[in-house]
């Protein structure tokens, strides 16, 4: 019987193997050409914030991170999504969010905000050493909250410092990475371990089973659990936790028995 000490450490050794991150993360946009093309050749810096507002709701990754694409070719004819090619377009032309929400408003409005603060989207993310600033940088945009905040700084943070150690081919926020890195030459991220697992509706409910409860885990617990597990950069077992969340640990019949995480789950425990 593993004590707390052990379960911490089985828990951080699982979702941070590599073998097992690559074969949970069977990701539709990993061959994805044009997608690809979209949000690493550089030319389309708009596309990570306009696939991050979209991503809510009852809206699938694949169809909100697939959204700018339609954007660039449908409203803008082929023109790279910029601030400035952005800034001037009808907010009613945007495609509607979940429910019909306007999220169009949201993308001019960070487009103008962009532009007036920073100059470019390039110059948000390399404005700052610190992870957490880079974060209170995106916060302060409209229709981007916490959990999006912490995404998108997360996804940085890994394209800067933990590239090697992920098992994507590329992410929609390697460009950035890349300069600032240029930027920093002899600089390493700041304050990583500020950036907590993003409080999304998968993790809340795995990390809920894992602590034993019969509800989701409040954002609390579950920054408290990335600490635990690994505290020098919190966000990076985000992914893992969200893709078991996605495959295995249904909100209805969770599928324990395939889960890798069934030593250290108490849920799982209880069903076997």
């Amino acid at each position: 019987m593993e004590n707390k000490s052990q379960r911490w450490a089985t828990l951080r050794r699982i979702l941070t193997d590599k073998k097992i991150r690559r074969k949970l993360d069977q990701s539709p946009f990993e061959e994805w050409e044009e997608l690809r093309k979209l949000y690493t050749e550089g030319r389309d810096p708009m596309a990570p914030i306009i696939g991050a507002i979209y991503d809510e709701g009852q809206f699938r990754a694949e169809i909100a991170w697939s959204i700018p694409l339609i954007i660039k070719y449908t409203i803008l004819r082929g023109k790279p999504l910029t601030p400035q090619n952005v800034k001037s377009v009808d907010p009613r032309k945007f495609p509607p969010g979940p429910r019909g929400k306007n999220m169009g408003k949201a993308i001019v409005h960070n487009a103008r905000e962009i532009l007036d603060r920073w100059g470019s989207v390039e110059n948000l993310f390399t404005s700052s050493t610190s992870a957490f600033e880079i974060y209170e940088n995106l916060l302060s945009l409209e229709q981007i909250g916490k959990k999006k905040a912490l995404m998108l700084t997360k996804d940085f943070a890994i394209a800067v410092e933990y590239r090697k150690m992920r098992t994507e081919k590329w992410c929609w926020l390697d460009p950035f990475a890349d300069q600032w890195k240029r930027k920093y030459p002899k600089e390493k991220l700041r304050e990583l371990e500020k950036i907590s697992i993003p409080p999304d509706v998968h993790c809340i409910r795995v990390v809920g089973r894992i602590i034993g409860k019969e509800k989701e885990a409040t954002e609390k617990e579950l920054k408290e659990f990335g600490r635990r597990v690994y505290p020098e950069f919190p966000a990076w077992i985000d992914t893992p936790l969200w893709l078991i969340g996605r495959n295995y640990c249904h909100q209805e019949k969770p599928e324990c028995g395939k889960c890798y995480l069934k030593r250290v789950c108490n849920m799982a425990k209880n069903v076997s």
